[in-house]
């Protein structure tokens, strides 16, 4: 096989012999992408994540189209990637998939270096504070926006207190930060914690909420 480097190849091009080494091109972009691939998996590897690999070097059984990388990384977060070279372009049927795959709310990264697919997958990770303030929303069926209103109706009320009284018991923030986080001020919090720590103690179904995002929160690591 004949082996050549992009600087080389691009000298031969440059005489007028690119002509004379059929196929060059395709090998350094496949050997360029073959790079990316193994810087890939060495990452994943690194962080304790689990891949699903279509392999260069063997005929794929999966469907045309289909991602390079299923990864199963930490905090439930899935990724899948198609690696392409700096110039690559993705195939019909890459595209395809990829539509198809943005039409169900999923995303497929097309990552062209390891620094890019490592900017991808930290972008994901969620500011802890905001994650907590979500599964309280959810708790209670509210937007999370509202938590941060000035809307005092009951689910959301009981929401906010729930998040203030997380954030400075369990996640040690002062009621400083909490209040600048919540849009309010710091009585405002150490009222709503004071509240939340009396209801624990007689309401079932405060106390059966509060277990299950502290559960949800320590399992995906934000405390």
């Amino acid at each position: 096989m004949v082996r050549m480097t992009q600087a080389e190849y691009y000298a031969l091009q440059q005489k007028g012999l690119a002509e004379a080494a059929p196929g060059i091109l395709t090998l350094i972009s496949a050997g360029e992408e073959a790079k990316l691939h193994d810087a890939i998996m060495a990452e994943c590897k690194a962080r304790k994540w689990q891949w699903i690999h279509n392999r260069m070097d063997k005929r794929s059984t999966t469907a045309p189209g289909v991602p390079d990388f299923v990864i199963l990384a930490d905090k439930g977060r899935v990724f899948f990637v198609e690696c392409k070279t700096r110039t690559g372009k993705l195939t019909t049927e890459q595209q395809a998939f990829k539509h198809h795959a943005d039409y169900n709310g999923h995303t497929v990264h097309v990552v062209r270096s390891p620094e890019e697919f490592g900017q991808i997958v930290d972008a994901t990770l969620k500011n802890p504070t905001e994650r907590i303030l979500e599964l309280c929303a959810d708790a209670y069926g509210v937007e999370v926006e509202a938590l941060k209103s000035k809307d005092r109706h009951q689910p959301v009320s009981d929401a906010r207190s729930l998040a203030m009284y997380l954030l400075v018991r369990h996640a040690g923030q002062t009621s400083g930060q909490v209040a600048e986080v919540i849009n309010c001020n710091r009585s405002n919090v150490s009222h709503a914690v004071c509240r939340v720590e009396e209801r624990l103690t007689v309401n079932i179904m405060v106390r059966s909420r509060m277990e299950a995002v502290l559960a949800a929160c320590k399992e995906e690591e934000l405390l």
